[in-house]
């Protein structure tokens, strides 16, 4: 999901309260401020995840990550 508006307030007034009623947590990779590697950090939370929603419009290809887990 980028960064910018719409997709700023289609996060916080949708996805995160959605999931707050559903008992989860809803973050962006955003939210982690974490020292290393962005890509590990984002296989690590998808793989731990109960549920990942993946907003890719518009396409993008500097997002599209192939996991070495397929």
């Amino acid at each position: 999901m980028q960064f910018t508006e719409p997709f700023n307030s289609f996060f916080r007034h949708v996805i995160q309260p959605v999931a707050k009623k559903l008992g989860l947590e809803a973050f962006r990779g955003s939210d982690v401020y974490k020292p290393g590697i962005i890509l590990d950090d984002i296989l690590r939370n998808i793989l731990e995840s109960e549920v990942v929603i993946a907003e890719i419009t518009p396409g993008n290809p500097n997002v599209f990550y192939v996991s070495p887990l397929t």
